[in-house]
This record gives structure tokens, sequence and C-alpha cells, in this order.
């Protein structure tokens, strides 16, 4: 069992389970910061990160449908080497077994919910497209109230570190890759609601991230 220290990247990834056997997927990623300089187990970040993960997606499942199930989350570290970031310790899956509450249809695959985070390097961003959104939350691609409130308290528990014990916490943030800035981690500053229907993009058929 790998130990974790100050600097240490995690990757997150979500799988959620739509109708028709479609499976999309959300990335989030966190970097453990530590002033004391400690060393923590697989079991701590096991532990947070699925918490603030429950958390985040149970502030929306009233407005999901409830034929979409937010399935499991793996975790993993990651670091930059030489021009990618790579996978270098996998530290395990954990199951949410969330289930949307909304009787309403699911909008079509692709259409999603969308939050926006900022940091303090220009045109960096994160966002997150939370599929399976029930479809009498839109009217013309607009969110309805209920809606933005859910998204609201969601983006709040992303924005928030995640304590681990003492002065050491898990701070939200995006990794870079591009020309510049590539390989740093920029921790969020700022998050938005969007209050139009976003779109996300499909990789492969019956995958989305």
């Amino acid at each position: 069992m790998a130990l974790h220290e100050n600097g240490d990247i995690f990757k997150a990834t979500v799988t959620i389970s739509l109708p028709s056997l479609v499976e999309a997927q959300n990335v989030f990623y966190w970097e453990l910061r530590d002033e004391n300089l400690g060393t923590w187990e697989d079991s701590w970040i096991l532990d947070r990160i699925p918490g603030a993960l429950d958390d985040f997606y149970t502030e929306l499942l009233s407005r999901i449908a409830n034929d979409v199930e937010i399935m499991d989350v793996n975790i993993d570290k990651v670091e930059w080497q030489t021009d990618k970031w790579v996978v270098v310790d996998t530290l395990g899956t954990v199951d949410l077994s969330l289930n949307g509450s909304n009787a309403t249809d699911a909008t079509p695959h692709g259409v999603a919910a969308t939050l926006t985070c900022e940091t303090d390097q220009p045109k960096s961003r994160g966002r997150k497209f939370i599929p399976g959104i029930a479809e009498n939350d839109f009217t013309d691609s607009t969110a309805s109230g209920a809606l933005l409130t859910a998204l609201t308290a969601a983006l709040a528990v992303w924005l928030s570190d995640i304590g681990l014990s003492g002065v050491a916490v898990l701070v939200p943030g995006i990794v870079s890759v591009g020309l510049v800035g590539a390989g740093n981690f920029y921790e969020f500053t700022a998050g938005i609601v969007n209050s139009i229907a976003g779109y996300q993009r499909r990789r492969k058929p019956g995958v989305g991230s």
C-alpha cells in the first residue's frame, strides 16, 4: 500500500448509468496539501473523496431521472511525466449506488446540466457535464429554477476543500496539459452555474466523459 503526501494529485472517475445501456463519466481532480508534511494511507483517500462525491450528487438526485444511477468512482494517483499525465497508483473503486428520484424521462444522452469552475490561470477552467437530468427541468434548453438551485448547491460542494485530519486537505482543481502551464495543478477560485443546457461530447458510442 502506497503512502501519499503533500503535492500528490488524485483523479476520480465517476461512472453513470443512463437509459438504453449507455454510460457516461465525470472526472474530478484534487491535490493533497498538508503543511505538516505527513503521510496518508489509501484508506483516507478512499473514504474522503467518495464521501464528497456522494454529497455532490445527492444535491442533484431530485433533478436526475429515476432510471439513472451514479454507479461508482475509481480513484487513481497521477503524475506528470515528460509530456503527459500518467496513473502511478490505482487506489481502488468505491461503490456509490445513487439513483435519481425524478419520475420524468431523462433528457437525450448528450444533453447535460453544466458547471464551470475558474482558476487563476487564464483559459484554464474545469467543466462538469451532469447527464441524466429530467426533461421537465429544461424548457427550450433553459434550466428550471429548481435545477439551478440544485446545481448551485452541488457547485458549493465541488468548490470546497475536503478535510483529511488537522490541517491536511484535498483541494479541488484541474491538471493542465496546455502549451502554457503543462504539468501544473490549478486550484479552483470560483464557479458558475450555467443556465443553458450543455452537450456532453461522446468519445465513442455509449461512453461520455
